[in-house]
């Protein structure tokens, strides 16, 4: 983001994700990295007036009365985490909306099961950083898997995931 904000020449950063936890742990690393910025959890248009870097959920900002309330100008860098998601209904609603502001995906789920792709949204990669090589260069970090198991009368079969596979 320091690279980022010299890009943007003081105009503000969106960050948009699809959970909540995701905005939280996105606010905490930003106050640590940029303790001197206004950064806030969006919360609706008044919220964003105060920021030089915006957190928000996608459920909440890409809404049509929060939309129209937020200058295109205002924006000059859109970062969407776990830009997978970035091809659903109301990610393109949001980026439509910010359609000339430059945009940047963070993802490592470049192929969705439903086919779609996310270079339709972003461009190509810009950067790929391979499992091993994440695991050589000692970045990645050992998932801790947990399991549970939970009995049940209900009946599953046939339930179906959704398009991005959850």
């Amino acid at each position: 983001l320091e690279v980022a904000q010299k890009f943007t020449k003081g105009q503000k950063i969106v960050w948009v994700t699809h959970k909540i936890d995701l905005t939280e742990d996105a606010l905490k690393l930003f106050a640590t990295q940029f303790p001197n910025r206004n950064i806030g959890l969006f919360t609706g248009a008044d919220s964003f007036a105060h920021n030089d870097i915006v957190v928000a959920t996608i459920q909440s900002i890409h809404k049509e009365h929060h939309l129209n309330k937020i200058s295109t100008r205002e924006v000059g860098l859109i970062v969407v985490d776990e830009g997978h998601h970035a091809v659903s209904a109301s990610y393109e609603k949001f980026l439509k909306h910010f359609k000339n502001t430059p945009r940047l995906g963070l993802t490592a789920t470049l192929f969705r099961p439903d086919g779609r792709r996310v270079n339709e949204i972003f461009g190509d990669p810009c950067f790929k950083l391979d499992i091993r090589e994440a695991i050589e260069k000692q970045i990645y970090a050992n998932p801790e898997i947990a399991s549970r198991v939970i009995l049940t009368d209900s009946i599953i079969n046939g339930v179906p995931s959704s398009k991005t596979g959850e």
